[in-house]
């Protein structure tokens, strides 16, 4: 958001010299014994530390640096929110990109599913109706395994026909 930043130059001593934007009374306030001064402003020669805002009590990211020439500190301000917005807004993309190709992974792998199911459906269907017309023919039909050299299966024609029960067929073939 706007106005949630800003720029001060203070002595080492404390005494603030500029700020803008401009708080009422701020030039010439002295902030030598405010902790953060103490703590972080005047502690090291340059750094970034986080406090509250001790007027609005919005969360901010401070960074400073003292001169090595003038004794003044230089002390710039931002909002930790306009601070984190790019990297929010980059990961809030990362995670709209990960969920949607998870969205489209999902759709994809059901209906690849479904499609599975669906196959083997009708690849059921289809045994089923080759069993039945095998079943049902009026002649005898023995289905060959040409690698193995075997009998796979028989009907009951070929059962009538060479005299021997499916079991006896699919083990011993045709020969007494």
């Amino acid at each position: 958001g706007d106005g949630n930043g800003s720029v001060t130059l203070l002595k080492t001593n404390g005494a603030t010299l500029f700020r803008t934007p401009a708080i009422e009374g701020s030039i010439g306030k002295n902030i030598g014994q405010a902790p953060d001064f103490i703590e972080h402003l005047n502690a090291r020669e340059r750094g970034v530390y986080r406090v509250k805002g001790a007027y609005d009590g919005v969360d901010r990211m401070v960074g400073h640096a003292r001169l090595a020439t003038y004794p003044i500190i230089i002390a710039v301000t931002a909002s930790v929110d306009d601070a984190l917005l790019p990297w929010r807004r980059e990961l809030y993309q990362l995670l709209a990109f990960v969920f949607s190709v998870s969205g489209f992974a999902l759709f994809f792998s059901r209906r690849s599913v479904r499609n599975a199911r669906l196959a083997q459906q009708k690849l059921a269907d289809s045994e089923q109706r080759f069993r039945t017309m095998i079943e049902h023919a009026p002649d005898a039909i023995l289905v060959l395994d040409v690698d193995q050299q075997r009998i796979i299966d028989a009907n009951p024609m070929a059962e009538k026909l060479f005299e021997r029960t499916r079991g006896e067929l699919l083990s011993g073939g045709v020969e007494r």
